[in-house]
């Protein structure tokens, strides 16, 4: 399983185990993609949770915006039956929004490609809500350790210490002491491994209000194409309701 297990809502959040190649499953959609390359897609969705929760609900929205279900439940099968479609789309979007990783605050390409060395989580500007978040960032081959530094950026916050392997927890000593913006280094042992500022981000600890108003409006675009059909069936079906004879 890919999935972090924590006490907190944002450990419980899904990683892809080979972004190289989630990064090309919407591939799967092509008729004419190759036997060979179709297969190795197949077999990744077997054994990642990030990838096979992502396609299967881009299948869902596909599915919705192509046969126009929610539209259909409106003006065909009654107010009812769109209000429950909608109410199911929107609470489905609703989970997955605080499941799924939220979009960084900026996109960089990667100096390296997609396989080189970077911070997965936190990703860059994402709000979090514990005081000893998860931090996780693809291992460099040859490292035996890695030294980690939390440094606040709005007040005089430091902690440097080492943590053995991604992903890890922040140690209790390390606990972030109030809201406000951070920045994470972390430097394998031995340090000429990675260039410098390879694995690096910043990222913001803030209470549960601002957190929750955060995963909704970084949610990815499929989870809010998805929140946005709910909205839609809910709307039609009170619309319809309003124009239903007394």
């Amino acid at each position: 399983m890919t999935m972090n297990n924590g006490p907190h809502p944002q450990d419980m959040e899904f990683e892809c185990v080979e972004p190289a190649v989630g990064e090309l499953l919407w591939q799967l959609r092509d008729p004419d993609l190759a036997a060979d390359t179709r297969a190795r897609f197949e077999d990744h969705l077997l054994v990642c949770d990030a990838c096979r929760l992502e396609h299967a609900v881009s299948a869902q929205v596909s599915r919705l915006l192509e046969d126009g279900e929610v539209v259909v439940a409106t003006r065909h099968r009654g107010p009812r039956l769109a209000a429950w479609s909608g109410g199911c789309a929107l609470a489905a979007a609703l989970v997955l929004a605080f499941l799924v990783p939220p979009r960084p605050a900026t996109h960089t390409v990667p100096r390296r490609g997609v396989d080189a060395t970077h911070v997965v989580r936190p990703v860059e500007g994402e709000v979090v809500l514990a005081d000893r978040p998860h931090l996780d960032w693809t291992p460099v081959p040859g490292a035996t350790a890695y030294r980690v530094e939390i440094t606040g950026l709005d007040d005089d916050h430091h902690w440097r210490g080492r943590l053995a392997t991604p992903p890890a927890r922040l140690p209790a000593g390390a606990a972030l002491p109030g809201h406000g913006r951070y920045r994470a280094l972390i430097e394998p042992i031995p340090e000429d491994l990675a260039l410098p500022g390879d694995l690096s981000v910043s990222f913001v600890r803030t209470g549960p209000l601002r957190f929750a108003a955060y995963r909704l409006t970084a949610a990815p675009p499929l989870v809010l194409a998805l929140g946005g059909l709910g909205l839609f069936g809910l709307a039609g079906a009170a619309l319809a309701n309003r124009r239903r004879p007394a």
